[in-house]
């Protein structure tokens, strides 16, 4: 359940992520004066887009996440394959050998994908599936 307090010391919960929402489009700004600074020895720190900064605690991200999926699955990393858009897919477009990115992407993340696929707004990520899922059923 999602429970709205007005402090973080008031929950009682383990924190796992953190996400600063910043409603002008200034997250750049605050990421790399503030937030990095203070935070970056303890916590993975990401910048999503214009409008997020996530903060995790150090090794947790996306790709770490593939990483236990795919071992409790037996699923190699050459099988998989990743969609990102924002900072906070590195990792997880570094980790499979499929890695796309939409083209709406942040302009950083494009020397961590092989691929990049039409934009969100354009059911870019659903054009590829469709493209894999009808190659795989033609055979």
């Amino acid at each position: 359940p999602i429970k709205l307090k007005k402090n973080l010391k008031e929950f009682d919960e383990d924190i796992i992520k953190l996400s600063i929402y910043y409603p002008e489009n200034n997250a750049r700004e605050f990421f790399y004066k503030n937030v990095q600074a203070h935070f970056s020895k303890h916590y993975e720190i990401v910048l999503g887009h214009s409008v997020w900064i996530d903060l995790t605690l150090k090794g947790v991200n996306k790709g770490r996440a593939l990483k236990e999926l795919a071992d409790s699955l037996s699923i190699k990393f050459d099988e998989m394959m990743a969609f990102g858009d924002a900072m906070n897919d590195k990792e997880m477009l570094e980790s499979v050998k499929y890695s796309y990115i939409v083209e709406n992407a942040q302009d950083e993340l494009k020397e961590f994908a092989q691929f990049i696929t039409e934009s969100n707004e354009k059911n870019g990520v659903l054009k590829v599936l469709n493209e894999v899922i009808y190659s795989k059923n033609k055979k």
